[in-house]
């Protein structure tokens, strides 16, 4: 598999953009886009009806992993909406944890994301033909997809985890009552 998608499938998670690149994908590199999640409206019921993405339904968390493992990409094909704008998608830290480069959507968190851990691709949401050209780059370029790909792990192993949050919770929680304690 070349390219991954995980997740809700709707026309606002980019289901409408995933319709488009995928046929393109396959004409071009011949593989398909891997698509796994809950339905959520027709805009994605048609989409995985295409030749060229391989729907594998909703998936446990054993069998995400394996899907992920077989993939070079992972993609994040949002559409701006407020949710999306501020919020950490879930696919995008299990993409880096896998190891697997990004193309995401140019969402304000997970755009500084990408961009501050050097681990993937930022496009406009709504420019399809932008997201063409960055998955169809990274599965191009295996030596930047893993490149990519290494610097997004680390990321997650080092620094965007459980384990380091409690420790920054912690020390703010230290400092606030400090704080409390000296006024």
């Amino acid at each position: 598999t070349g390219v991954a998608y995980i997740g809700n499938v709707s026309k606002a998670r980019g289901a409408d953009t995933i319709a488009e690149v995928a046929p393109k994908i396959f004409a071009s590199l011949g593989c398909r886009i891997a698509v796994a999640g809950p339905l959520r409206d027709d805009t994605a019921r048609t989409a995985v009806g295409l030749e060229a993405i391989d729907y594998r339904g909703v998936l446990t968390r054993p069998d995400v992993r394996l899907l992920l493992d077989e993939a070079a990409v992972g993609w994040l094909p949002l559409h701006h909406t407020p949710n999306h704008e501020k919020g950490w998608a879930l696919k995008l830290g299990e993409y880096m944890a896998a190891g697997l480069p990004v193309v995401a959507s140019d969402l304000e968190y997970c755009a500084s994301i990408v961009n501050r851990y050097d681990c993937g691709i930022v496009v406009s949401a709504d420019d399809t033909d932008a997201h063409l050209d960055a998955l169809s780059y990274l599965l191009r370029d295996r030596d930047e997809a893993k490149r990519l790909g290494a610097n997004g792990k680390k990321a997650i192993l080092e620094e965007l985890n459980a384990e380091a949050y409690a420790v920054k919770l912690n020390d703010l929680y230290e400092r606030l009552l400090r704080g409390i304690a000296v006024s």
